[in-house]
């Protein structure tokens, strides 16, 4: 009995995230509510607080499968950076920003879209890549702690913006900037580890 359970759980939540996506995209967060969500997905208010305790939650949830990041993928996004560095050139997507994985989506792309989303979207994005970004910095430049988390969250909110300000579109101007951004970054780098 427990799997059907489970499966019905699954399903349900699958149906509340698909119609909370749906309104987004259509109306945005900010005329979001319990009510409509139910409405879109065609569920009893019950139904919803079975599941869920309100739309942030829902939120989370949606930004964890939006962002999804298996253990290990930091670290072999960072490899393939270093290797693009080597190169000189961004040449690849397959290290993609996560905010940029998410919007080329078109199920998650109004996520990032919703001029309302920006700031719980980079605490999410902060909070899942913290533990391997701010190490990773410390080791690599001779960073505190803190400096290094400071650096970490300047870089992500630095190219959430650019993104945003792009309009989350992958075009010419687009990879020239992910160029002379990861330019940027990488001599920032170099000549932090020059100061050891």
């Amino acid at each position: 009995m427990p799997e059907t359970s489970d499966r019905r759980t699954l399903y349900t939540r699958a149906v509340i995230k698909d119609a909370f996506l749906a309104l987004i995209a259509s109306g945005g967060w900010r005329r979001l509510s319990v009510t409509l969500l139910c409405k879109k997905a065609g569920i009893a208010r019950a139904t919803f607080y079975l599941h869920y305790a309100n739309l942030d939650e829902v939120l989370d949830d949606v930004l964890r499968d939006a962002f999804q990041v298996g253990d290990g993928d930091i670290r072999r996004v960072l490899r393939q950076l270093r290797q693009t560095m080597k190169a000189g050139t961004l040449t690849a997507d397959a290290f993609l920003p996560l905010c940029q994985r998410a919007a080329d989506s078109p199920r998650y792309r109004p996520l990032l879209l919703d001029e309302d989303l920006p700031g719980r979207i980079l605490s999410f994005l902060y909070d899942t890549a913290r533990a391997d970004i701010v190490p990773l910095l410390m080791e690599s430049a001779s960073l505190t702690q803190q400096e290094a988390d400071l650096l970490f969250r300047f870089g992500l909110q630095g190219s959430f913006a650019v993104n945003a300000a792009l309009r989350w579109e992958k075009n010419e101007t687009w990879y020239s900037m992910q160029d002379l951004i990861l330019r940027f970054k990488m001599g920032g780098l170099e000549a932090l580890q020059k100061r050891k």
